[in-house]
């Protein structure tokens, strides 16, 4: 459960973030630190040593023929639907048409294995 005071964030989690943030940081030789009041919450920082990178040259390779995003359809199903509507968003206004199903468990058929059978494969 996130949050504090026994009150649920809503977000789902296994609660591992934290622990493999720390491990990482420890790889860097870093450290990482806390922030917490009670009954307001808590900040995590983080420090690490990096040497600076050297500039790359901007290279930026065009293609030949302009590709056709419009052409392509693409159905999102997703449970969550946070993530089906961020992903649909997405995908959207890189230019594909796209059709989105929330997948559901139990003994009626989702809208997603009714349309199974009648899909169509768009590459």
């Amino acid at each position: 459960m996130r949050g504090t005071a026994g009150k649920s964030s809503g977000i789902d989690g296994t609660g591992m973030g934290l622990t493999i943030v720390q491990q990482l940081v420890a790889m860097m030789g870093g450290g990482i630190q806390v922030d917490s009041q009670p009954g307001k919450g808590s900040r995590f920082f983080f420090s690490i040593v990096c040497p600076l990178a050297e500039a790359a040259p901007r290279l930026v390779t065009l293609p030949e023929h302009p590709v056709t995003l419009e052409a392509h359809n693409i159905l999102v199903v997703e449970d969550d639907p946070n993530n089906r509507n961020q992903l649909s968003m997405l995908l959207s206004n890189c230019g594909f048409n796209v059709r989105s199903l929330c997948r559901t468990a139990g003994r009626n058929p989702s809208p997603a294995n009714r349309l199974a059978g009648t899909a169509q494969r768009h590459d």
